[in-house]
């Protein structure tokens, strides 16, 4: 059934999370963050760009260039990246 797998997302994160926020964008979060976790999302990478901390559980394109903590690091990225290089 459509957008069942989407609910049962939520009802995981509202199990393992202090707190859920849905519905509202993200931009304004970072401000109030000090660290965000991400499977393979872009709001990693726009964390990135914001200065946060950034704690990766897959593995998106930003992950394994020492810009991250990776709880799956990439097996093939050893070198570190800045930013700027990434980017």
């Amino acid at each position: 059934r459509a957008g069942a797998a989407a609910v049962e997302a939520l009802r995981e994160a509202a199990r393992l999370a202090d707190f859920v926020l849905s519905g509202v964008p993200i931009a304004p979060l970072y401000a109030q963050v000090d660290e965000v976790h991400c499977l393979s999302s872009l709001s990693g990478f726009e964390a990135l760009l914001r200065g946060r901390r950034v704690v990766t559980h897959g593995r998106p394109f930003y992950a394994g260039w020492g810009l991250t903590e990776d709880r799956d690091p990439p097996p093939r990225r050893g070198r570190r990246l800045s930013l700027d290089e990434l980017v």
